[in-house]
């Protein structure tokens, strides 16, 4: 199953047959399932809308999507590992709730705050209000595999 951006690329050319590095937008869901996925007609049309009226898609804005809607879950750890370890000042391992707190109302779609405080109480917390951002990790990739 293809999931190297040099592997989307590959693929992505066999539908850009004029070789201008993009394709029509009604092709976009030919491209993701011959890379091993199987998208919801939702998630296309999101792409569709994303790409505007004048009906392609080019190669940056097809890779931008496919990396938030594929990536692997070994990608998404990686990645929060990196998110948290911005936090780390110390380099211990351990994050400051608030620090979460911000991180998860700052990034992407941010979090209600109910649902942060949930995240909390599933995570071991000390009585200074730190706690290690791998059982963090451990857990949420655990939620997303």
């Amino acid at each position: 199953m293809a999931t190297s951006e040099e592997e989307v690329k590959e693929c992505f050319k066999v539908f850009d047959t004029d070789n201008d590095s993009k394709i029509a937008i009604s092709e976009i869901g030919l491209v993701i399932r011959a890379l091993g996925k199987a998208p919801l007609q939702k998630e296309i049309e999101a792409i569709e809308a994303e790409a505007g009226g004048d009906g392609v898609v080019d190669f940056a804005q097809f890779m931008n999507f496919y990396r938030r809607k594929f990536r692997r879950p070994q990608d998404l750890e990686k990645e929060m590992r990196e998110a948290f370890r911005a936090l780390d000042a110390t380099g211990n391992g351990i994050i400051s709730s608030a620090d979460l707190r911000m991180l998860l109302g700052s990034l992407g779609e941010p979090l209600e705050s109910e649902d942060v405080e949930s995240l909390l109480r599933a995570v071991s917390v000390d009585a200074e209000g730190n706690l290690s951002y791998e059982q963090l990790v451990d857990m949420l990739s655990g939620l997303a595999k």
